[in-house]
């Protein structure tokens, strides 16, 4: 089962998503995660310096998330979040898991 359940308030679409901390940002995939179940699946990677998302897809394929990308919960349109609220759920993640960089 993935961690949750997401429903866009604009067009009541549903979202599994996938969430996972990483101390260093970075993620890709492992052979634990070839057989995920849910293909249509996004993972969202928790870093202490920013929060990224990657479509299960684009991982299966190889693509990974590292410090250094920018795959932004912005950059999804299907979600329909503002900038403002990414960056207060940022501003969460770096409060929670200052003491986790760089790990």
């Amino acid at each position: 089962m993935p961690d949750f359940v997401v429903q866009s308030a604009q067009t009541g679409d549903l979202f599994y998503m996938e969430v996972k901390f990483r101390a260093n940002g970075c993620f890709g995939f492992e052979d634990k995660y070839k057989d995920f179940p849910y293909k249509n699946a996004w993972f969202v990677i928790v870093s202490p310096e920013k929060i990224q998302c990657m479509h299960y897809k684009r991982l299966a394929a190889g693509f990974t998330i590292t410090a250094g990308t920018n795959y932004s919960l912005g950059r999804v349109r299907s979600f329909h979040l503002s900038k403002e609220s990414i960056a207060e759920y940022e501003g969460y993640a770096r409060q929670v898991f200052t003491g986790f960089r760089g790990r």
